[in-house]
């Protein structure tokens, strides 16, 4: 990269107002379209210590869905602790595609462990300090199954019927959305609870449109 990208990273960090900041990613963006900086530049920009470049480059690699940054977004997904960088980088998932990224997703939210991070998360005399892995889950679930949903043909029911009973209606919402894309059902008593029990219309619908359809 030559000085005037090197400058326009170096304002997109440290600009002195939004705007010089948006202007910054605007003239990175340019330089991105038209090659100067290129795919391997990016790539390079992932293994810096600056959040905000890092987090820049994680967007513009998912938009120029890059076959190259798989392991290393892997790598970066499984050891952040920033959930805004976890959430750029599941919608660089989104934006790549394929499942070459699913078992990284799955590990972060493991099932198995679902239970006790709920239990932690809900101890009125115990609270949690803030960024631990709990919270930081509980912060991207509903960009966790905004990915889960370019993944049609792989069966997530451990991961599903964990995420059901989940205390914020959306994510109760996008279960069953994701339940439905990939041809399954929760349980019955979980279907016919959600259906005339949750205090969500929305999730209340979704439910009952679910429980009309023909039995396989």
């Amino acid at each position: 990269m030559n000085e005037r990208h090197l400058n326009a990273l170096d304002l997109l960090s440290n600009g002195a107002s939004p705007a010089i900041r948006r202007d910054a990613a605007n003239q990175l963006f340019g330089f991105e379209q038209t090659g100067e900086i290129s795919e391997s530049d990016l790539l390079e920009m992932l293994s810096g210590d600056d959040l905000v470049v890092r987090s820049h480059a994680v967007r513009a690699l998912g938009e120029i869905k890059s076959q190259q940054a798989a392991v290393p977004l892997i790598k970066l997904f499984k050891q952040s602790k920033d959930p805004l960088l976890l959430q750029e980088l599941l919608e660089a998932f989104v934006l790549i595609g394929g499942e070459a990224f699913l078992p990284a997703v799955l590990g972060r939210i493991c099932p198995s462990t679902w239970a006790r991070w709920l239990q932690k998360i809900r101890a009125k005399n115990n609270p949690d300090p803030l960024f631990d892995e709990p919270f930081i889950i509980e912060q991207i679930l509903l960009d966790v199954l905004k990915y889960l949903q370019i993944c049609p043909n792989v069966k997530f029911n451990r991961t599903l019927k964990a995420l059901v009973n989940h205390d914020d209606p959306m994510i109760r919402l996008n279960c069953l959305r994701l339940y439905g894309k990939i041809g399954s059902l929760p349980a019955n008593k979980t279907l016919e609870r959600l259906q005339t029990q949750d205090p969500h219309p929305l999730v209340r619908q979704q439910a009952t449109l679910m429980a009309q359809q023909p039995k396989e």
